[in-house]
């Protein structure tokens, strides 16, 4: 098939079909190369939504534990036994 093409066809006709297979190629490559960027998009978006209230969730859990243990800190380093509840209180 191929061969009777060529004998039969211009060298503008070969070259156009030519050019008409890398166009349509190209073309393909775009559609999947979109379809890749759609999905980066997603997952990308899942990363943003989910793990960062994750990490947020994470970052206030540490900020409450290092609260709790200043105020335990302050229970064990203090004498007077009105400021050792009033510290206690404040950590309940």
């Amino acid at each position: 098939m191929f061969r009777a093409f060529k004998l039969n066809s211009s060298i503008a006709r070969r070259l156009g079909a030519g050019f008409g297979a890398v166009l349509s190629l190209l073309l393909a490559v775009a559609v999947v190369s979109g379809h890749g960027m759609q999905d980066m998009a997603a997952q990308l978006e899942h990363i943003t939504e989910v793990n960062a209230n994750k990490i947020r969730l994470a970052r206030d859990l540490m900020n409450d534990i290092n609260e709790l243990a200043v105020h335990v800190r302050n229970v064990a380093l203090v004498t007077d036994i009105q400021k050792m509840d009033a510290e206690a209180r404040e950590v309940v």
